[in-house]
């Protein structure tokens, strides 16, 4: 774990749109904010554009997080995680939710048929 002051780069609802598909690429670290002087968690993400930007861990993304992959930050390096833009109902701002994804791979399966078709005979149908 890694222990620095915050800096510009913060991940905004403008650099993303609801659904996006993110990917973390380090450990989650934490940072002190200079204007609150507050610790926050940090994991830095790949957006969709390929741009790197800091997502903030916390609260229900956190929570998330942890229930998926482990309270170990160096475990979520490496995850994908779908981007959910939700409303305050305290103050009607909009907020990012970062939730755990997985790549569900298609399912690969095949029919054998019968080289020639077979004849009905419709009279021995019993309806």
């Amino acid at each position: 774990m890694k222990y620095q002051s915050q800096n510009s780069g913060l991940l905004s609802i403008e650099h993303i749109k609801d659904g996006d598909i993110l990917k973390i690429i380090e450990e989650a670290y934490m940072t002190v904010s200079k204007s609150n002087n507050k610790e926050y968690w940090n994991a830095k993400v790949e957006l969709p554009d390929g741009s790197h930007k800091l997502a903030n861990v916390g609260g229900i993304t956190g929570d998330l997080f942890m229930d998926a992959w482990g309270d170990e930050t160096q475990n979520w390096a490496g995850k994908l995680v779908k981007v959910d833009i939700r409303i305050s109902k305290a103050t009607g701002n909009e907020y990012i939710v970062l939730v755990p994804y997985e790549e569900i791979p298609p399912l690969e399966f095949s029919i054998e048929l019968p080289e020639e078709k077979e004849e009905i005979d419709v009279k021995k149908i019993p309806w």
